[in-house]
């Protein structure tokens, strides 16, 4: 009998621990590690939303956001393969289109109308746009600094008045402008509006309401990994909840859009009702880069050939993968 019981003893402590290794949950796998380049504008809030509450984690991400000034850095970076994913404005896409065919836009995720401003100084009376005859405009090339611009004098009726561009990095136009070797600027926030805090009573603005309507997108490789399409989806389904999270926590998300572009609250609460942030990806943007093509070829802003087949560079896999966009894209 004592042999009995030491034997059911025995196998009892080599099956019960192996009964529970087997019920317990199976290990998570280790978070994808990703790099994303975003633009150190208020457009990029999804993003810095996402990145502060945990969003990413919650999808198995472990993401690095990298701050740059503008979707044409964040984009030569994609190209370099020195990121996983970057954001720029259409206007980005459509000019690098004509040189590159290999990434793709997978989301747009905001828009704005008022996001890019013409600026002079208040001493040089410039604020119409006859006043811009044989001026020097400082922009930033192949960007929707330079697009904005030229829809601005082709919409008011003077997209044939000489005048001198002056390209420059955005993060220069401030003070170009302030030492006069420009007469005017096109510049996206929040650098005009750094600009009119620096100097409130200097500066004067264009009328341009309604001119150009923006729109800020995610960029990513073209592939058919399926392990990529997977953290394409777990990035979409993690901006989806930061905007639901700025969208019923607006002080809170731009508490920590502030801390993290290092803005002055007053000043992000001036810009944020200009942004409308939603996830999209259709015909607008087509018909938008589209014009924008035509612009830039009759224009000789790119090299005279055949438009790029933008719905080529839509890549809708991931967002449809969404369930509220399963159904309607």
């Amino acid at each position: 009998m004592k042999k009995v019981l030491l034997l059911c003893l025995v196998v009892a402590l080599i099956c019960i621990p192996a009964y529970l290794w087997l019920r317990q949950e199976p290990l998570q796998p280790p978070a994808r590690k990703i790099s994303i380049a975003i633009s150190t504008t208020p457009l990029s809030a999804p993003f810095i939303v996402a990145k502060a509450r945990g969003l990413f984690r919650q999808h198995g991400l472990e993401v690095e956001l990298q701050p740059l000034d503008g979707g044409l850095l964040c984009f030569q970076k994609l190209i370099a393969r020195q990121v996983y994913m970057a954001t720029s404005s259409e206007s980005v896409v459509m000019f690098n289109s004509f040189e590159h065919d290999d990434f793709s836009v997978l989301a747009s995720f905001a828009e704005s109308d008022k996001d890019i401003k013409l600026l002079s100084l208040k001493a040089s009376g410039l604020s119409r746009p006859q006043q811009l005859a044989a001026k020097r405009i400082g922009i930033v090339e192949a960007s929707s600094s330079e697009f904005f611009l030229y829809a601005y004098m082709l919409l008011s009726g003077h997209g044939d008045l000489g005048f001198t561009q002056v390209n420059m990095p955005v993060q220069e136009l401030a003070s170009a402008l302030l030492e006069k070797r420009v007469d005017a600027i096109s510049v996206w926030e929040p650098y005009g509006h750094q600009l009119q805090r620096l100097m409130p009573q200097e500066w004067l603005e264009f009328d341009t309401k309604g001119v150009y309507s923006l729109s800020f997108n995610l960029l990513g490789h073209k592939t058919d990994d399926p392990e990529d399409l997977r953290t394409n989806t777990r990035v979409l389904r993690a901006l989806a909840q930061a905007i639901d999270v700025m969208d019923s926590e607006p002080a809170q998300a731009k508490r920590l859009v502030g801390q993290y572009l290092d803005m002055p609250a007053a000043e992000l609460d001036a810009l944020w009702p200009d942004y409308v942030f939603k996830l999209s990806l259709g015909n607008a943007l087509i018909a938008n880069l589209q014009m924008q093509a035509h612009w830039a070829i009759a224009t000789g802003q790119v090299r005279a050939g055949s438009t790029p087949d933008f719905r080529r560079l839509l890549d809708h896999r991931a967002l449809n993968s969404l369930p509220l966009f399963a159904q309607t894209l």
